[in-house]
């Protein structure tokens, strides 16, 4: 066995009335980050009888960019507040994130600094992470997604005390969620547990994590599909998506993902669909590594990538570049735009992949 690492602060609470601890969490002054569809669903008044908010930013809309983020650095800049809470899906905890980082200058263009890789003084508020999707991880990763559409980049804050203090998983708080969030979600959440596969940072525990979330999902999204109401399945889906966010939280993402980013900011697909759509390529292309293949069998049997590919297709999933509306022009743009940290950390040879999605 060789050596390896793994590192995971976040405390979790995770079952039907884990909100309840939120007293005990949040206690005193808190800033809350959340999205219009949580105030919709009345998830906002439900949270703000349990513990005391001081002011609250309720419009986060999906894929937080550098303008959206600076207006609400400077609205929250003064007010009196301990804690921040994120109540959503992953834009919400990114942007809840991201506002979370304090430069001791004050200022916002050290901040964005900050998420472009330069230096800076800084202090963290403490956050807690209340999900309402399944499929972010991102409530026990220490990094958030920023986006800069104009320019088509991604970039994303990384700083070793970017944790959540805690998260809180009731997952009851995801039954409203329609078929295409949840579907969309749920590829997010396959794609975090397969990438932790063909992955240089992978490890005995994050690859434990693996195999129990990604076994689930492919079990449970189709029955979910028929049974949206079923708390039994969401309350799967949402611990399988936790436990792809605990694999991930130590390798990092790779191919899939370096893949979806430009797909999302030229192309405007949603990042889950962005992010699941590579998959079976890239499975194929992994098949012929036999460590990781094997890894992989344990998950789909015998045969992983029409395994796969079966399941994409049987939830409606696009599974080539033509029903993507992917050019071979965007291929290439594709290519030579990719994430290199990302398509850095995996084992799988990129241009095998590239020339599989090329049919």
């Amino acid at each position: 066995m060789q050596g390896f690492k793994y590192y995971n602060p976040v405390g979790i609470h995770f079952g039907p009335d884990s909100l309840d601890v939120l007293p005990q969490l949040a206690e005193g002054k808190n800033l809350l980050v959340t999205s219009p569809g949580a105030v919709r669903r009345g998830m906002v008044q439900g949270l703000k009888g349990r513990v005391e908010i001081v002011a609250v930013i309720d419009d986060v809309q999906p894929n937080p960019t550098f303008e959206y983020l600076r207006t609400k650095f400077e609205f929250v800049q003064g007010l009196d507040y301990g804690k921040i809470i994120a109540l959503g899906g992953g834009s919400v905890l990114d942007t809840a994130k991201v506002l979370s980082v304090q430069p001791a200058d004050g200022q916002f263009a050290s901040l964005e600094g900050l998420i472009k890789g330069a230096k800076a003084d800084y202090t963290v508020n403490p956050l807690l992470a209340i999900p309402t999707t399944a499929g972010t991880g991102s409530e026990v990763t220490p990094w958030a997604t920023v986006w800069d559409m104009g320019a088509g980049e991604k970039y994303s804050l990384h700083l070793p005390d970017l944790w959540p203090q805690a998260c809180v998983c009731q997952p009851s708080l995801t039954k409203s969620m329609p078929w295409d969030l949840t579907l969309h979600t749920g590829l997010d959440a396959l794609s975090h547990s397969l990438e932790a596969i063909w992955n240089k940072n992978a490890n005995l525990i994050s690859t434990g994590y693996v195999i129990t979330a990604a076994k689930k999902i492919v079990r449970t999204l189709p029955r979910l599909r028929e049974d949206l109401s079923n708390l039994e399945l969401r309350t799967d889906m949402m611990y399988a998506a936790l436990q792809a966010g605990l694999a991930f939280s130590n390798t990092k993402t790779a191919l899939a993902h370096a893949i979806s980013y430009y797909l999302t900011a030229h192309k405007g697909i949603p990042h889950g669909l962005a992010a699941g759509f590579p998959l079976p390529h890239i499975i194929k292309a992994a098949q012929e590594k036999a460590d990781v293949h094997g890894v992989l069998q344990y998950i789909w049997g015998p045969n992983p990538y029409e395994a796969c590919l079966e399941f994409f297709i049987a939830l409606g999933v696009p599974t080539s570049c033509g029903e993507m509306g992917i050019s071979p022009q965007d291929l290439e743009e594709m290519r030579g735009s990719l994430n290199a940290a990302r398509a850095g950390n995996s084992v799988v040879d990129v241009a095998r992949v590239f020339d599989i999605l090329a049919g």
